[in-house]
């Protein structure tokens, strides 16, 4: 048994390993072959001979010549078992008959070119087909020897042929018994079988069955694989494989049976067998090798067309000899053995006296061996000191093997079975075609030959350098340094070639010579480790694309980036051992915007290390990473150098890259340049002096400046006057000394919905004068500003119309600057009509939008102040367009007096001095006087500015949506903030209320004091009281509710805001649109008169109530009658003309008579009739009105006009 792998034999023959070629041709020298004899003498006349082949060239022949002389004892026989092949020629071989058995043969064996696929391609195709001879030769190569073997069973003795050949067992077996057949099968090395039924039992020829009956397989002779590129561990003598199918054959069949089997280094054989189950007795089971007796060579070479012969074994006559001749041996390679067994006539006769220990009047026994190349060896049997039996005799020829030794060493002299990279070719020269042997990469690094003759040329040859990956693969042998070498990480040199321990000279990658002498070869080689070095760009290309969609800087792409030390455009081979320094450029300066001051740059920040430049973190066969940063900072060192390491394995360093943009900032004063820049990052203060400051791209970076130079009032910043273009506005930009905010004309660009950046007017640190600058979130360009600083001004960037310059800033202002401009009047303002002084408060009021300066000379200091004058989000007062004249002095005895209109953009007029009136939308400005008492000083009057609002009609009625309202009651409404009861009617004609007790007029200019209680109006509570109703128009009364009337001829009111909230003066602010209907029920004013009842107004309801009609009030109880003392001016509602206001006939045919009902009481009340019900209110298709009776009346204890509303019936 021998371990082996398939895949490994099969492949690395493919591959180039030890190839026998073809040995055929014509002889061109002789040399002898070496051998060597051992013989054992045997009591009986036996003699055991055994014949060691020490020559490359095989051996087929053997003559064993002894003397002829008078008493010479002849060899009778040679042993009918001892033969592994051959045929004898003399003495004669006792075998039982030429039929009986098997026969084999040889093949020169397999091309040093073919592949793994066309070995077993060649083996199935053999074996599935009908066996010809010339098949197995075209396949194989010529048949070197061919033997029949008649003894033991069918299969070839063990390690009998040489290396790298091919073997064909095959005989006629004939069936024992009826039964169901396996057969089976188990080869050294790869091996296939196949059988076909070729005669019946009656022994005569037949035509091969269709299909053919063949196994299923072709099967190999491992176990349990089918395939030939997978591998079993060994090729075993005992463990067969077993046809897939079963055949059932009747006793006296004859199956013809052919294996093959390649052998490709080691042991060899081929075994085949049978596993059946007789007819006759089920219960049996034989499974053996199948033994010779059922084997016939008949035929064999000439198959299928024959007659089989029946076996009958017959003796054969012994023919004595003085020589033993044994001829097509078949290829007894070196290191091989061919024994036999030798029987002299004489029983009593002794080898050791019969072969050598001669006399000399004798001839001493020659032994020859023949060679397959034409050569010779001899052997002269001498003298021994021992003549006993029973003992090894071993003879030698006087030319010995010489020892070829080739070895891949380290620096040590260990073998390297990982530098196996390396070619023996052995050239024979008594070979025409010359090459004995060639091997190529030997598995276990070293290739030794114990068995060649003096006069073979041996070369040697080496690649340059063997390369291995980063796990220490093989990859590939190189006779230079090619591109391939991107993928390596290890390789070995050739550095010379030591030849017997000399040291190493001459070709490191060949050696040539001529053997004289054992000769070894060591192939030393310079390790090296390989060294890459890296550059990630990753993070140098910007996040800002241009409008093509390139980067606007970056990114770096050549990788001589830097300059480093080993090129990382290379690979880099490092002697194993060796110490390892790597420097890269601290900083990249890229130009190509420096002609807009726009610095940028790119820094190597890290570098990745791997292997061995791990340095003190690394271990063998590790995986780690390590990141290592270098020391950038705003000034990095010219160059950046990583920790030195040794190279003990490969080595990678990753130099990793930033791109920075710089921050360019210089300060200009008027007066001078001055360092007044400041640059911060996350972190704090980066730099204080004019300069560029460097900073990773995305970092949040704010570029400011001192807001003055000096004291609050000394000069400050007033802008810049160049900028980068992207945040800084490219042709400068003004800032506003006083508030720090910029210019409305100075913008920052917006990118993706959001500015770049954020102006910051003021920036209070600790330990820090007050600054103003740029807050950049995210630095995504360079940034470049030159300040500018001029003189200050002083600067309130929003006042609203009604407050003045500063007010609720003024602490924020310097002290000095607070009192100048609280000291007096400006000394000039930009528009004089634009403002007004108030001299007891020492305050200044715009009074018109716009922008303006105004400028105080005052308490040793001149302030210049800029201010913006814009209307307040909500106007002091509201109005309607062409509402009444609003009375501007709510009280003429009062301490709110108006002035002046100081501006209006709507036309808005003052009439008798200080009525108000506007027919358009828009804005007016108003200046009041109002008086104060200030502690216990004298009163003294202030200024106060108003804006009033006015809106078109119809944009209030778009606000406020229609309402309802009830006829017969007085319109009411959450509007009434004056809590007026009435308002403003919009007169149209058609519009149905009662005009009779409503007078619109009296709106126009009236005053709060002439309508309410002035003292709770002005207390804490604000009441509105209103004590003077006379002064007012009267209710506002819908009296009909036309089904058809047009929208614009519905009751429309503008009702007054509340006084309190606006100065005391009574405003006509919102506007509401009204649609009249019928009361429903008793609570909305309905009464109602039953005819029948003959009390009119004065029935009761339908519970049998009496009707109230005025709720008790004021201390009053509920009125049930029209009282005189409580009800006026009574009547019968009637207006008979449809254009004017108010329509509404008498269908009713109502009036007003003495009660009824209490004509006893005294006085007698009125009370109201009614003589028609729903009889004319639809006169001639005209439709008047609904079927109601009104009445109106002056409630003298509400002093306020009301009416009632009663529905007819005719009776209950």
């Amino acid at each position: 048994m021998k371990a082996k792998r398939i895949r490994e034999r099969v492949l690395t023959a493919a591959a180039g390993m030890l190839s026998v070629l073809p040995l055929t041709g014509v002889l061109a020298a002789t040399t002898p072959i070496p051998f060597t004899l051992t013989v054992t003498p045997k009591i009986g006349g036996v003699t055991q001979f055994s014949f060691l082949n020490e020559s490359t060239e095989p051996i087929i022949g053997i003559l064993v010549e002894k003397d002829t002389a008078a008493g010479s004892v002849k060899f009778l026989k040679l042993k009918d078992d001892c033969l592994s092949s051959g045929i004898v020629e003399t003495p004669s071989y006792s075998s039982s008959n030429d039929v009986y058995g098997a026969v084999r043969e040889v093949y020169r064996g397999i091309p040093t070119y073919a592949s793994a696929t066309v070995i077993n391609s060649a083996l199935l195709v053999a074996a599935t087909n009908t066996f010809p001879n010339g098949l197995a030769t075209n396949l194989f190569g010529a048949v070197t020897s061919r033997s029949q073997i008649k003894t033991g069973s069918f299969q070839t003795p063990r390690n009998s042929i040489n290396d790298f050949c091919v073997q064909r067992l095959h005989a006629y077996v004939s069936i024992p018994a009826d039964g169901t057949y396996r057969f089976k099968m188990t080869s050294d090395d790869n091996g296939v079988l196949t059988y076909e039924k070729t005669a019946s039992a009656t022994g005569s020829p037949h035509a091969l069955p269709v299909p053919r009956l063949t196994c299923s397989w072709p099967h190999l002779s491992w176990i349990g694989l089918p395939i030939f590129n997978t591998y079993y561990t060994y090729w075993s003598w005992d463990h067969f494989s077993y046809s897939d199918s079963t055949n059932y054959f009747a006793k006296g069949d004859v199956v013809y049976v052919a294996a093959y089997a390649i052998d490709t280094g080691g042991g060899d054989h081929i075994r085949i067998g049978w596993s059946y189950t007789p007819a006759d007795d089920p219960t049996v089971v034989v499974d053996e090798v199948i033994p010779l007796a059922y084997l016939s060579t008949q035929g064999a070479n000439d198959w299928p067309d024959l007659v089989r012969t029946p076996i009958d074994p017959t003796a054969i006559a012994a023919e004595p000899s003085h020589t033993i001749r044994i001829k097509e041996i078949g290829t007894l390679g070196w290191g091989h053995e061919y024994l036999f067994t030798a029987y002299f006539e004489n029983t009593l006769t002794k080898a050791t006296t019969e072969l050598w220990n001669l006399p000399s009047t004798r001839t001493p026994t020659k032994v020859t061996v023949m060679g397959a190349y034409g050569n010779q060896g001899t052997l002269i049997l001498g003298s021994t000191a021992s003549t006993e039996l029973d003992k090894q005799y071993v003879f030698k020829t006087d030319d010995r093997p010489l020892k070829l030794n080739v070895q891949s060493v380290d620096e040590s002299g260990n073998i390297m079975t990982s530098l196996n990279r390396f070619t023996v070719e052995v050239q024979d020269p008594t070979m025409s075609d010359g090459l004995l042997v060639s091997v190529t990469n030997p598995v276990s690094g070293t290739f030794s030959h114990p068995y060649l003759r003096r006069g073979m040329q041996v070369r040697v040859t080496v690649p340059q350098a063997i390369y291995f990956d980063r796990a220490g693969a093989f990859m590939y042998a190189s006779g230079g340094d090619g591109a391939t070498q991107t993928n390596a990480y290890e390789r070995y040199g050739a550095a010379g070639l030591s030849i017997n321990n000399s040291a190493p000279t001459g070709d490191a990658t060949e050696y040539e010579a001529e053997l004289q002498q054992d000769l070894t070869v060591k192939i030393r080689w310079n390790h090296q480790y390989a060294l890459r070095v890296k550059q990630d760009f990753t993070k140098t290309g910007s996040r800002l694309l241009t409008e093509q969609g390139t980067h606007w800087a970056g990114p770096l792409t050549s990788g001589a980036s830097g300059s480093p030390t080993h090129d990382a455009m290379a690979l880099h081979w490092i002697d194993a051992g060796v110490d390892v320094v790597d420097q890269i450029d601290g900083q990249i300066l890229d130009t190509s915007h420096a002609g807009m001051n726009l610095d940028v740059r790119f820094v190597p920040f890290a570098y990745i290390a791997e292997g061995s430049a791990l340095g003190l973190y690394w271990s063998p066969n590790s995986t780690a990473i390590r990141t290592n940063r270098f020391e950038v900072g705003q000034a990095p060192a010219a160059r950046q150098q990583v920790s030195a390491f040794t190279m003990r394995s490969w080595a990678t360093l990753t130099y990793r890259w930033k791109l920075q943009y710089g921050v360019r900032v210089s300060s200009l004063l008027s007066t001078g340049g001055g360092n007044l820049a400041r640059v911060y990052d996350g972190a704090g203060l980066v730099g204080a002096l004019d300069g560029v400051y460097w900073f990773d791209e995305g970092t949040p970076v704010n570029v400011l400046a001192r807001a003055n130079i000096d004291t609050e009032t000394s000069q400050a910043l007033s802008g810049w006057t160049l900028g980068d273009g992207y945040y800084f506005s490219l042709s400068g930009g003004t800032i506003d000394t006083g508030s720090g905010a910029l210019s409305g004309t100075t913008a920052i660009p917006v990118v993706d919905g959001s500015p770049v950046a954020r102006w910051l007017k003021e920036v209070i640190l600790p330990d820090s004068p007050r600054l103003r600058g740029m807050e950049i979130p995210s630095l995504d360009r360079p940034v470049y500003v030159s300040w500018q600083f001029g003189d200050q001004v002083f600067t309130d960037p929003s006042v609203p119309i009604g407050e003045s310059v500063f007010q609720g800033m003024m602490t924020a202002l310097p002290a000095s600057v607070q009192l100048a401009v609280q000291a007096e009047e400006p000394d000039s303002v930009s528009d004089p009509t634009a403002t007004v002084w108030d001299p007891n408060a020492a305050c200044l009021y715009p009074v018109k939008p716009g922008d303006y300066t105004a400028t105080w000379s005052a308490e040793g200091i001149t302030a210049t102040v800029r201010f913006k004058a814009v209307w307040p989000a909500l106007p002091h007062y509201r109005h309607i367009a062409g509402a009444p004249a609003v009375e501007l002095t709510p009280d003429v005895n009062g301490t709110f007096i108006f002035k002046k209109q100081a501006h209006t953009e709507n036309g808005a007029t003052i009439m008798q001095a200080s009525q108000f009136t506007a027919d358009a939308a828009g804005r007016s400005v108003l200046q009041f006087a109002e008086v104060k008492k200030i502690g216990r000083g004298e009163p003294k009057e202030y200024v106060r500015i108003r804006v009033v609002q006015t809106v078109n009609l119809s944009d209030s009625l778009a606000v406020n949506g229609s309402r309802t309202a009830v006829i017969g009651r007085a319109v009411r409404d959450p509007l009434d903030l004056a809590n007026l009861g009435t308002g403003h009617l919009v007169y149209q004609a058609g519009v149905r209320y009662n005009a009779g007790i409503y007078d619109g007029s009296r709106l126009s200019g009236i005053r709060s004091a002439d309508v309410y209680d002035l003292i709770k109006l002005r207390s804490l509570t604000a009441e509105k009281v209103v004590i003077n109703p006379g002064a007012l128009p009267g209710p506002v009364i819908p009296v009909n509710a036309h089904p058809n009337v047009p929208d614009a001829n519905r009751i429309t009111v503008v009702w007054y805001h509340d006084p309190a909230r606006n100065d005391g003066i009574l405003w006509p602010y919102a506007a509401r649109k009204y649609a009249a209907r019928w009361p429903q029920n008793p609570d909305e004013g309905l009464g109602r008169i039953v005819i029948a009842s003959e009390y009119g107004s004065e029935s009761v309801d339908a519970s049998g109530a009496d009707q109230v009609i005025a709720a008790a009030t004021n201390g009053a109880p509920a009125a049930t009658t029209y009282v005189p003392s409580r009800f006026s001016g009574l009547k019968v509602y009637a207006q008979n003309n449809p254009v004017q206001p108010g329509y509404n006939p008498n269908e009713e045919h109502a009036l007003i008579a003495p009660s009824l009902r209490y004509a006893a009481v005294s006085p007698r009340p009125q009370a109201v009739y009614a003589l028609r019900n729903n009889d004319l209110n639809n006169l001639n298709q005209q439709y008047t009105s609904d079927a109601y009776v009104l009445v109106q009346f002056f409630d003298t204890l509400l002093q306020e006009s009301g009416m009632r509303v009663y529905t007819v019936q005719k009776a209950v």
